[in-house]
């Protein structure tokens, strides 16, 4: 009896020992979307359909402009509808469709600087908007915004503000004599200034691509500023604290604390034959303003180094809906896309487009033996 006894307890072990081997590990709630399967031709401005698992919920898209609804030399369209997706709220300045540079299909922003210091494009936004994700490409003119003596270069080529363009104001500046870029603003957030200037991390003509999270708070507010340089270079910037409030810290002046609107150029010193471009400009907002889809040239997100925003139409937990933007991706390899969640996690890259062929199979040359019975008249010699 003990013998068999123990012999029970034995079997009843490794029977839950192999009972536990099979329980499914729980979900990690670390990782991004998942992406079962992609439908639509990959061309530029057609729609794909993205089916899925844990995408979450979307953010507001308010505008996404590839500036390729635009007539060459005409200035920026304003109004619902003036842009790819949503439209631009007001233009100031000189700032039109240009066709001599651009990063996707064949036309960008072009702004002139020449007479008209403040020569921009503006996206608002809704009431209480506290977060913001924005992304862009900016190409580097051949003379920047103040540059030369006895100026120094100034040039806030994507400013962030609250009721008046000085409160709860952030921007993204190229300063000093070498274009420093740095983060600041009127209402005196936390202050960065990132290790990339002209001659170290880009050079005049380059295109740098820049994706900005902003959430405003007194004391708990951040941003975190994501940049790439035509090498594929990236390097992001990031720091919390203070990024709203009034002008030079003067609060509770009856403004509320909030964002407002998005300025792409908002300001640059005036200056002869300055004349900045931009494409694929996008802004959302809300507390989702993260959630959106790319498409890069490696399966892996963060080892990318060529990514393009796409403007998404349509957002559920399973599934969305974007137009395709190629950006300045090469479809003969074949991309990948990416569905990233609100809290900025990428899924891993779904395959796309071109695949490499297989090697054809070259059958055997059929040999003809001398005793053959093949009909003479249809033997080569």
């Amino acid at each position: 009896m003990c013998k068999a006894g123990l012999n029970w307890r034995i079997c009843f072990g490794v029977l839950l020992l192999l009972t536990a081997s099979v329980v499914p590990a729980a979900p990690d709630k670390t990782s991004g979307p998942t992406i079962l399967r992609v439908s639509g031709k990959l061309k530029q401005g057609n729609s794909l359909k993205i089916l899925g698992s844990g995408f979450g919920s979307g953010g507001n898209l308010m505008i996404f402009d590839d500036f390729e609804t635009g007539k060459e030399g005409t200035p920026i369209a304003m109004g619902l509808g003036s842009a790819r997706l949503g439209g631009w709220y007001t233009t100031m300045g000189r700032v039109g469709y240009c066709s001599t540079h651009a990063v996707s299909g064949n036309m960008s922003l072009r702004a002139d600087l020449q007479f008209d210091a403040t020569s921009s494009a503006w996206c608002r936004f809704p009431e209480r908007t506290r977060e913001v994700f924005a992304s862009w490409w900016v190409r580097i003119p051949k003379v920047l915004p103040g540059q030369g003596p006895p100026r120094r270069i100034c040039w806030k080529h994507v400013w962030v503000t609250g009721k008046t363009i000085r409160d709860d104001a952030v921007w993204v500046m190229f300063g000093s004599s070498s274009a420093s870029l740095l983060i600041g603003g009127g209402s005196n957030p936390v202050y960065t200034h990132t290790n990339w200037s002209l001659e170290n991390r880009f050079h005049h003509g380059d295109w740098l691509r820049m994706a900005f999270y902003l959430k405003g708070g007194l004391t708990d507010g951040q941003y975190e500023l994501e940049l790439m340089n035509p090498a594929g270079f990236r390097e992001t910037f990031s720091a919390k604290g203070r990024t709203w409030g009034g002008y030079q810290g003067r609060d509770g002046h009856g403004m509320p604390m909030q964002y407002e609107s998005i300025g792409f150029n908002a300001f640059g010193r005036r200056t002869p034959n300055c004349y900045p471009n931009y494409d694929d400009c996008y802004a959302a907002v809300g507390p989702n303003c993260r959630a959106r889809v790319e498409m890069g040239d490696k399966p892996e997100y963060a080892n990318c180094k060529k990514l393009a925003i796409c403007g998404v139409t349509r957002w559920k937990t399973d599934s969305a809906e974007a137009i395709v933007n190629l950006g300045n991706l090469d479809t003969r390899n074949g991309l990948y896309l990416f569905v990233v969640d609100a809290k900025g996690a990428p899924s891993k890259g779904y395959p796309i487009g071109a695949r490499k062929k297989a090697p054809r199979q070259v059958r055997p040359a059929v040999r003809v033996s001398p005793t053959s019975t093949t009909n003479p008249s249809t033997t080569k010699p």
